[in-house]
């Protein structure tokens, strides 16, 4: 039986990357560990936004990456809401970017508005 392994990059064995393809792949798996935007990243380290973003579909098309995921799995963290009297759920949502989101005066329906809006956003 034959074991599926990976090179240092992560990419299978006996899938070979031109010179090209492993710097695009070593920025997009240093992006996905920065905990930045890809614009940000992006502009960071020199890179044109749009060239971060075509290599990041091209990596996916090639199999460097997996298709739907990014390198490293999601990370949830739980959600609390705190019903407040008379004033709908007030809550604050903490990002690993140190982005902080305070709301109050929700519904039950306007969270779960807010949260599929969030979960749409490109990353």
């Amino acid at each position: 039986m034959m074991q599926n392994t990976t090179n240092q990059l992560g990419v299978p064995s006996g899938h070979k990357l031109t010179e090209v393809q492993r710097f695009w792949l070593q920025h997009y798996q240093a992006w996905q560990t920065s905990g930045k935007n890809q614009v940000d990243y992006a502009r960071e380290h020199g890179l044109a936004v749009k060239s971060l973003y075509y290599w990041k579909k091209r990596l996916r098309q090639i199999g460097a990456i997996d298709a739907g995921l990014s390198s490293t799995p999601p990370v949830f963290q739980k959600l609390q809401l705190a019903p407040v009297a008379a004033a709908g759920i007030q809550c604050q949502i903490q990002f690993a970017n140190g982005l902080v989101c305070e709301l109050t005066g929700l519904d039950a329906s306007g969270v779960e508005h807010l949260l599929l809006t969030v979960s749409r956003l490109p990353q």
